[in-house]
């Protein structure tokens, strides 16, 4: 009876057909092409001037989807989705009377799938070679209740930052969490050139209970990972008990393109210059102090210098709460860093 009820509540929420499972793939083709020939070519794609960018609103008879705003309407009246449930409306409208393959469908939809393809075995053969453990924890399931509870409570659709930042938070917590259980200090991953900027989450990325590389830039990141490579390392290898005869860090990391990966081929440099035009920049201003002038004799154009002196002074507040930083310059984003949040300077 369960079953059926079931059935029956989804036909009357506009369902135009169900399949009880184990099924034929052959009998949901022809379902499939069923209720397109009952339905007609009317799928259509334009532009609107109330979307001045991106692919514009995609239409299904009643059903409209405006891809730029991730919102979605039926005859007017609009319809909260979650997501995910909108990164897979919005492929089946991409694909109009093609029957999408299950691996199409997974690869842009599950959360772990934001990571670079090589980003687990790379982490993986880097735990290896440190000699430490390596997990890893689903966070597909958190992120979907996440979504649910906002549009039940709040009538609330995620923005894509909104959605990018709790994935990160939602690790963060998960990492302080096991940090928790078997009584570690977590170490904070954000480097000089992420906390400079404010390209870092509260709570998410910046956990932990001390920043060991906050005060190295990211092209110095680069740098000593080279380094620890490098035949120059051996005797400290040695002396950590590490394999003197393979890369520590290896080349996959070492090469590839920074990303946060909690958005599909996102990069750092989707919202950052280059780092060795960024570092070069934050070095002149928090170091070395030099000023607007300065810096465009240096060679960098103005729009770019003004808009990263504003970047440092918004994430003034982000850098008040983040752990404590292990000085290695003159002048670290720490505790010798006095800078007021709220008062013009």
């Amino acid at each position: 009876l369960e079953a059926i009820s079931e059935r029956v509540a989804g036909l009357d929420l506009g369902a135009d057909d169900y399949l009880s499972k184990p099924f034929s793939p052959k009998e949901l083709e022809a379902r499939i092409a069923t209720i397109l020939r009952r339905m007609g070519p009317t799928v259509s794609v334009t532009e609107t001037k109330e979307v001045p960018s991106g692919k514009g609103v995609m239409k299904f008879g009643s059903l409209v989807v405006d891809t730029n705003r991730r919102q979605v309407s039926r005859a007017g009246d609009r319809i909260s989705l979650t997501y995910t449930e909108f990164s897979l409306l919005e492929l089946l409208f991409d694909e109009p009377g093609k029957v999408v393959p299950r691996a199409e469908i997974l690869e842009p939809l599950l959360y772990e799938h934001f990571e670079a393809s090589h980003s687990k075995s790379d982490a993986k053969d880097l735990a290896r070679r440190l000699k430490i453990n390596f997990n890893t924890i689903p966070i597909e399931n958190l992120m979907n209740s996440f979504e649910e509870s906002f549009i039940k409570t709040l009538s609330f659709e995620m923005a894509e930052i909104t959605n990018q930042n709790i994935q990160s938070r939602i690790r963060g917590t998960l990492l302080m969490a096991l940090a928790n259980q078997e009584k570690h200090l977590l170490l904070s991953t954000g480097n000089k050139s992420e906390l400079a900027v404010g390209y870092c989450t509260l709570y998410g990325d910046m956990n932990g209970g001390l920043s060991v590389i906050g005060d190295l830039y990211k092209t110095n990141v680069f740098k000593l990972c080279n380094w620890l490579d490098s035949e120059d390392s051996i005797n400290r290898r040695k002396l950590y008990k590490l394999d003197t005869n393979v890369d520590i860090i290896g080349e996959n990391i070492r090469t590839k393109a920074p990303s946060a990966e909690l958005g599909p081929d996102q990069l750092d440099t989707d919202s950052l210059p280059p780092y060795s035009i960024l570092d070069n920049i934050l070095k002149g201003i928090i170091e070395e102090k030099k000023d607007l002038q300065q810096l465009e004799e240096d060679g960098y154009k103005k729009d770019l210098i003004l808009k990263i002196i504003s970047l440092i002074k918004k994430a003034e507040f982000k850098r008040k709460q983040a752990p404590p930083i292990l000085k290695l310059s003159s002048q670290s984003l720490g505790s010798d860093w006095r800078v007021p949040i709220a008062i013009s300077y």
